[in-house]
């Protein structure tokens, strides 16, 4: 397995791997995991559903952010403020008017996720809304998956392009270079089993950490493997 620190050099045990990258999340942002906790407690305890699923649909769509507002629409236990952006509005890229309809199946969903999670995440990925360039834009793989994680986060890994990037690069023979990129996309439920969510438990076996430091270190690996190496000159006089 290809498992690197930020020089390059391996890294021989997957639960040190996991430690080393996780503690490097807040590298790659700067939102504070609060949020992720708060949402995933509520709706696995069936409480504040609305808000809940709210906040998980701006986490992941990147339409929320600190700073000192009026309303915030989330307050950290460390007193930080957090307000939805403009990108939590209808007709653009956060798929707003899905997320927020999602609540109002939330009952039927927890009993879905765990008799028919194929049926569900596919027909979930194909519900469509007011994208910025169509009217027709598709939920797609990687946010049903998102709402899927929050219903069940042990059977259902969060699938993000570089965490999907990170599975690739350490499971690829013989190493890529970086940065490293991957051409095809997951499409459906079979793909994100089978391309993602097995190898991703085939690295977690390796070693006993929590799903989401799972979670955390992978999009952070996937980060560091996706930089470029560094500026190509004619010379270096």
């Amino acid at each position: 397995m290809n498992l690197l620190d930020e020089n390059g050099q391996d890294i021989e045990n997957v639960n040190d791997f996991i430690e080393y990258w996780k503690n490097r999340y807040y590298r790659y942002t700067d939102v504070s995991d609060s949020i992720y906790h708060y949402a995933l407690h509520e709706i696995q305890n069936n409480h504040n559903i609305q808000i809940a699923i709210s906040l998980l649909g701006a986490w992941k769509t990147n339409a929320i952010r600190s700073g000192q507002f009026e309303m915030p629409a989330f307050i950290c236990p460390c007193g930080a403020q957090y307000h939805f952006t403009g990108l939590w509005r209808i007709g653009t890229s956060s798929g707003y008017e899905v997320w927020t309809l999602l609540p109002d199946q939330f009952e039927e969903h927890m009993n879905r996720i765990n008799n028919e999670p194929r049926e569900l995440i596919n027909e979930l990925s194909n519900r469509t809304y007011n994208g910025p360039r169509s009217p027709q834009t598709r939920f797609g793989l990687s946010y049903s998956t998102a709402y899927a994680h929050f219903l069940n986060p042990e059977q259902f890994p969060i699938l993000d392009t570089f965490a999907y990037r990170a599975i690739r690069f350490i499971f690829a023979r013989p190493r890529p270079e970086r940065p490293f990129r991957v051409s095809n996309n997951l499409r459906n439920y079979d793909d994100y089993f089978e391309q993602f969510v097995t190898p991703f438990n085939q690295l977690r076996n390796h070693g006993n950490a929590p799903a989401r430091d799972m979670d955390k270190s992978l999009w952070t690996y996937g980060h560091f493997i996706s930089r470029p190496i560094g500026n190509q000159v004619c010379c270096e006089q």
